[in-house]
């Protein structure tokens, strides 16, 4: 039921899908109702002569008949050759099945308006509570009426505006008469490859990066670090070329950040630090005229 009725909303749209009335018409088959199938295989025919897969259910659909058309000529022979109390005894189990169903029928009706005037009698319960008049039973099932008038068109709306949505999906797929065939699209997913912007081939789970974010992340070249001794006593050097600057080894490019040995630069910043150092005492100064040693680190 869900396949006609999807297949039927996608009717709505395009009453010439072929595809759309192929899958109809297996539904309503695979539902009993053969007259309908081959109605729409004959019209999905009509739009598409060549399509293999039509013909063939047309065809099978055209031969379970006929075998139903026999077996049922068979039994109104057999009905027939008798002395035909079982089309009386048929007609008379008709006839009883018809008084028994508007008999449920009927039942069903006054159980639906036993509920309504239960559920009357609770509002005008409410209303009196809250100081309100109350309504008639009139009233309250025109009140009713109104609701669920209302509520049935929204649900169209919503029926609409979903319509609408299947259409615009339904432009943006790709147009595939047959769903045992692959389209190229889809066999390169498969695949797990695809094409850039560029026209490199890639695999399918890359995700290159817009404009837009390249602009926010910058340049990101790797860069080389340039040593300045005079504001950061470290640079890229190690500590085992005894202070000299030079990079290490692995290092030859100075690209990568090492530590250095800054024991020599320390040293000269401490000595004139504690040469430019002074005390005065009352009348007099004393101040530093030199560093004989220094030991530590």
């Amino acid at each position: 039921k869900q396949s006609v009725q999807v297949a039927t909303a996608a009717l709505e749209i395009d009453k010439n899908n072929v595809k759309a009335l192929y899958r109809r018409a297996v539904a309503h088959r695979q539902l009993g109702d053969a007259e309908q199938a081959k109605a729409d295989l004959k019209a999905a025919l009509q739009n598409d002569p060549a399509n293999v897969a039509v013909k063939k259910e047309l065809a099978s659909l055209k031969k379970e008949l006929e075998t139903a058309k026999l077996a049922q000529m068979k039994g109104l022979q057999k009905a027939f050759s008798r002395s035909g109390s079982l089309l009386y005894d048929d007609k008379e189990q008709e006839k009883k099945q018809k008084e028994e169903e508007a008999k449920r029928k009927k039942q069903q009706e006054e159980e639906l308006l036993k509920k309504r005037k239960a559920e009357w009698e609770d509002e005008c319960v409410k209303r009196m509570a809250k100081g309100e008049p109350a309504l008639s039973f009139e009233e309250w099932e025109k009140e009713r009426k109104e609701k669920e008038t209302q509520e049935e068109k929204r649900k169209k709306e919503e029926r609409k505006k979903a319509r609408e949505a299947a259409k615009a999906a339904a432009k943006q797929a790709d147009s595939d008469s047959d769903d045992d065939e692959l389209t190229e699209k889809e066999l390169a997913q498969l695949r797990g490859y695809k094409k850039t912007a560029d026209g490199r081939v890639t695999s399918y789970f890359t995700r290159e990066q817009s404009d837009h974010e390249k602009s926010l992340i910058g340049d990101i070249a790797p860069k080389r670090l340039e040593a300045d001794c005079t504001s950061t006593p470290v640079a890229a050097s190690s500590a085992a070329d005894g202070g000299k600057g030079n990079p290490s080894v692995w290092n030859q490019a100075g690209t990568t950040w090492e530590e250095k040995n800054t024991t020599d630069w320390c040293r000269e910043r401490l000595e004139a630090r504690i040469r430019e150092t002074t005390a005065k005492v009352e009348d007099v100064v004393a101040s530093v005229k030199g560093v004989e040693n220094m030991t530590g680190e």
